[in-house]
C-alpha cells in the first residue's frame, strides 16, 4: 500500500469511529503494523489532523480535518440511514464497506478548491472524493521540468498566443471531478495570476508514476477529452524515451500513437515536440 493511500486510509478508519479506537484496531483494520500506525499518527497530526489520543489509551479524529462538513438533504440522510440498516444485515465486509461510503462526504470542486488552498501536498478530486498525489521520484520531476520547458518555448517559436503551465493548475471535467496534470497548454488571453483553474486546455501532460498507471491511461483519458477544448493528450514514461498521444479525432474517435523517436505534431495550436527535447541527454 502506498504511504499516500495508507495516509488517507486512516483518515477514513478514524472518522468512521465516533469514540477513541485503539491504535491496535487501527492496525488490524489498516493491515499494517501497531508501530506504522503511530507513525503515521504523527505524520497527519504534522500535517494539521485534528487527531486527540495516544498510544495505550486511543485516538479520535475531531469533525472538520480533510473534508468540508457533509452536505446532504434531509431526504438524502434518510435514504443512507435505512440503506445501512438493511446492509448491516450482511456480511461483514460489506457492511465495513457501507460504512466507509458513508463516512465519505462527496463535494464539489469549488469546495474542494476553497479546502485545498491552504493545505500541503497536492490533492486531485474524483466523483466527489479527495485523492492525495504520491510523492515524485527525481526521475519524473526531471521530466516534468523538461516538456514544461519544451512545450513553453516551442510556443515561444512560432509566436502564437498560447501558454505554457507546469503543475499546479487545475482543470475542471465536472462538478465534482479535477485533476492536476503535470504541465497544459492554453490558448487566447493569459489568465490572471491568480486563477488556479485553466477552463480550456488545449494539450494536456501527465507523467507516468507508479502508483497512477491505469488512472492516467484510462480515468483520465476519458476525463481530459470530456473538455471540447482538449486536442491532446500526451502521457510520458519518465523511464523511457516514450510518449503516448492521443489525438482528438473527427466526431467521438480519438487516434492514439506510441512515439519512441523524432517529433510529435500538436496542431492546434501548431507545435511540434522532438523526443529529444522531452528526454535531453545530461
Amino acid at each position: 500500500m502506498a504511504r499516500a493511500e495508507r495516509l488517507l486510509g486512516l483518515i477514513q478508519v478514524l472518522r468512521r469511529h465516533r469514540r477513541p479506537v485503539s491504535g491496535q484496531t487501527l492496525a488490524d483494520e489498516l493491515g499494517i503494523s501497531l508501530r506504522t500506525v503511530y507513525r503515521d499518527i504523527q505524520t497527519l497530526i504534522g500535517q494539521g489532523a485534528a487527531i486527540d489520543g495516544e498510544a495505550g489509551i486511543g485516538f479520535i479524529l475531531r469533525p472538520g480535518f480533510v473534508l468540508p462538513p457533509l452536505m446532504f438533504t434531509d431526504e438524502e440522510i434518510e435514504a443512507l440511514v435505512l440503506g445501512l440498516r438493511w446492509v448491516k444485515q450482511a456480511d461483514a465486509p460489506l457492511a465495513r464497506a457501507a460504512m466507509n461510503v458513508l463516512a465519505k462526504p462527496r463535494i464539489s470542486v469549488d469546495e474542494f478548491l476553497t479546502w485545498a488552498e491552504d493545505k500541503p501536498g497536492r490533492y486531485e478530486l474524483f466523483r466527489g472524493e479527495v485523492f492525495a498525489i504520491s510523492p515524485e521520484g527525481l526521475g519524473h520531476i526531471k521530466v516534468k521540468s523538461d516538456i514544461y520547458i519544451a512545450l513553453r518555448m516551442a510556443i515561444r517559436q512560432r509566436k502564437l498566443r498560447c501558454h505554457a503551465v507546469g503543475d499546479g493548475a487545475t482543470v475542471r471535467i465536472d462538478q465534482e471531478t479535477a485533476y492536476e496534470p503535470d504541465a497544459l497548454v492554453y490558448c487566447g488571453e493569459p489568465l490572471p495570476p491568480s486563477d488556479r483553474v485553466v477552463p480550456e486546455p488545449v494539450i494536456i501532460v501527465e507523467v507516468l508514476s507508479p502508483s497512477s498507471p491505469r488512472i492516467d491511461m484510462a480515468q483520465k483519458l476519458a476525463g481530459y477529452f470530456r473538455l471540447p477544448s482538449v486536442a491532446h493528450y500526451l502521457i510520458v514514461d519518465p523511464t523511457q524515451p516514450t510518449v503516448v498521444h492521443h489525438a482528438r479525432g473527427t466526431g467521438d474517435t480519438i487516434a492514439t500513437r506510441v512515439v519512441t523517436e523524432g517529433s510529435i505534431a500538436l496542431d492546434p495550436p501548431g507545435i511540434a515536440l522532438s523526443l529529444a527535447e522531452i528526454y535531453p541527454a545530461d
